[in-house]
């Protein structure tokens, strides 16, 4: 047996071409893949593989051909039932050789195939997908795509992002209409998430000429009352300091008497495990939960298995859907993709940045899938 290699090349289909031209496809098997980076700042990535040259067998007809005629002289000395076994033997041993024919090969036909997948798994990993959510990529890859496509990089790649789009839940009629009702925007999340900031982006946004106002139920956070204050200033409304449900009660009655479209309202941020404030929360909003439209925020760096626990604790409020925040602060969108496919929970918006007066959109499919790495724009999808 013969090894070769390493033979290398900036992807492993240019490897593979390199391998065939010099060996045939059937003239080798690959043991060993191999990645590292070469050039001055190391950036450039080079692909490698390894493995031993397969020597070409006689066609098993051929040699069945051969040690039969081999065997006819010495076959006028053997009775019939001999005769009999040795033909018996020899089409077991062309049936085992045929067998060998065939894996071999379904082996060359399938280099370029398992290539694709294994580079499709390894771009799921770099943007941080979760185990789950690749298996059940690759296994579909596998049921239901034929060799002729898979072995076609780029195609296999449109596919995947087809079946990634069709798991991105969007929920994108928040704000209301002409023939809508005052809207009361409810901002739930633990600390750090960027309550705050994302109710003044989007006021300042993504509101438009509709008539609003801020509340503040965020009577825990030293400094909380006095910056959305002074957030409410800068845009020139009213800011209304909530600390029980009374107070609810009087200021949403005087929000209705002034016709207003849209009412922010800010809570503390907490964990719902500390139950009394989340009691107290849950309290203060009673009274205008029949119109609410209450939004958790999660940050987009935020580990998979935080964010599930984060949304299941947050579920007794009962929120439409996530906004995600701080996009601006991770390079990868696997796991907030792999969260929405795992909750069945619709992302409203996302945030990207600092500034206070932007850095907001409403959530759409085409911002997730323009983030993944290694697959190229994505082009618009709904």
């Amino acid at each position: 047996m013969t090894a070769f290699g390493p033979i290398e090349g900036t992807s492993k289909e240019e490897v593979l071409n390199t391998l065939n031209t010099l060996y045939t496809p059937r003239g080798y098997k690959i043991t060993k893949w191999g990645e590292k980076y070469k050039g001055f700042l190391r950036t450039k990535k080079i692909y490698s593989a390894e493995g031993y040259l397969v020597v070409e067998e006689k066609s098993a007809f051929q040699k069945s051909k051969e040690e039969l005629l081999h065997a006819i002289p010495a076959q006028k000395n053997r009775s019939e039932k001999e005769i009999l076994d040795g033909m018996k033997d020899m089409r077991e041993r062309l049936g085992e050789r045929l067998d060998q024919i065939e894996r071999r090969l379904n082996q060359s036909e399938s280099t370029q195939w398992d290539a694709n997948v294994l580079e499709i798994r390894s771009l799921l990993e770099k943007n941080d997908f979760i185990p789950e959510y690749i298996d059940e990529i690759c296994t579909r890859i596998h049921e239901s795509m034929p060799q002729s496509e898979v072995k076609r990089l780029n195609s296999l790649k449109e596919r995947v992002v087809d079946w990634i789009a069709a798991d991105i839940k969007i929920e994108s009629s928040v704000f209301k209409t002409a023939k809508q009702p005052m809207k009361i925007l409810i901002f739930l999340g633990p600390t750090g998430v960027g309550k705050t900031t994302t109710i003044v982006k989007m006021a300042a946004s993504l509101a438009g000429d509709a008539k609003y106002t801020f509340f503040t139920t965020d009577n825990y956070k030293i400094g909380a009352v006095d910056q959305m204050r002074k957030f409410a200033e800068l845009l020139n409304i009213s800011c209304s300091v909530i600390r029980k449900d009374e107070d609810m009660k009087l200021k949403f009655w005087e929000a209705s008497a002034f016709d207003l479209d849209l009412i922010f309202i800010d809570t503390p941020g907490f964990s719902p495990t500390h139950y009394t404030l989340a009691a107290d929360v849950r309290q203060i909003l009673e009274p205008c939960k029949a119109e609410a439209y209450p939004m958790l925020l999660i940050p987009a760096y935020t580990r998979y298995s935080d964010m599930i626990r984060i949304i299941e604790e947050f579920s007794i409020f009962d929120y439409k859907g996530i906004v995600f925040t701080k996009f601006d602060e991770t390079t990868t969108v696997g796991t907030v993709i792999s969260v929405m496919k795992k909750t069945g929970k619709p992302a409203l918006f996302f945030t990207d940045g600092q500034d206070a007066a932007k850095n907001i959109e409403a959530a759409t499919k085409t911002f997730l899938l323009n983030r993944l790495i290694g697959f190229g724009k994505a082009g618009q999808f709904k």
